[in-house]
């Protein structure tokens, strides 16, 4: 009943109101973006929607102003910074609704058919000048996609100097840390699970703890290392 969504590449359009990135299926009018209260009534939960009515990106419930909780399939989530990469979403097939593992894998240079070159790529806009100057070097560095670790995450090399953005499940190898998102000067690990930078140690120049490691938060607040000093930052 669902069969056409099937290898649909989603790619990204902006944010909606609540921060959230949303994102339109290059081949068809299909959407992915999250709300908070699909019907707008207040009782709602929070969760990733895909969709072929295109969300309004002013709004943070009921986006496709629909005033129901009408689409294709759900994933409830308090993670606005991405969908997951592989979960049970809940599936509309007809008559009822099925729990369904979907996978969402990143596509590298994807190519549509105007011509336009899509690259999984990010770019560290932060304010380091003055409040951080030991990273004043790194604003507007500009990562690219380099594949994923051995945890399935992505991880990314700066386009114009050796530094890296990946996702470490636990920076010493120590079981009890939190898993992160990091920014380092050390190439991460493809074979080690944790401590992908090898020097048991939590050393790097900032960290975004997240549970979410399909992709790393866009506009969020990072702790950066400022000389031995860890200052809360917006990248």
């Amino acid at each position: 009943y669902k069969e056409f969504l099937n290898g649909l590449t989603f790619v990204e359009e902006g944010y909606t109101a609540s921060g959230a990135r949303y994102f339109k299926a290059a081949e068809d009018e299909q959407y992915l973006y999250y709300d908070y209260d699909c019907n707008g009534g207040g009782n709602g939960k929070k969760r990733w929607i895909i969709d072929d009515s295109s969300p309004d990106p002013s709004r943070t419930e009921d986006l496709d102003q629909d005033g129901a909780c009408n689409y294709h399939a759900r994933h409830d989530s308090e993670d606005i910074y991405g969908p997951p990469r592989a979960d049970v979403w809940q599936v509309w097939c007809g008559v009822e609704w099925v729990d369904t593992i979907l996978h969402l894998d990143l596509v590298s240079n994807y190519t549509f058919d105007d011509g336009l070159d899509f690259s999984n790529t990010l770019k560290l806009r932060g304010y380091f000048k003055g409040s951080c100057q030991q990273k004043e070097n790194m604003n507007n560095l500009q990562f690219e996609y380099q594949g994923v670790t051995a945890n399935g995450s992505p991880y990314y090399k700066s386009m114009t100097s050796d530094e890296y953005i990946y996702y470490d499940p636990h920076c010493s190898g120590n079981v009890s840390g939190s898993a992160r998102w990091v920014l380092d000067s050390d190439a991460p690990s493809l074979t080690a699970l944790s401590d992908l930078d090898g020097d048991g140690n939590c050393s790097y120049h900032a960290r975004a703890k997240s549970k979410d490691g399909s992709a790393p938060p866009k506009g969020s607040m990072w702790k950066v290392d400022c000389g031995g000093v860890w200052k809360d930052m917006w990248l």
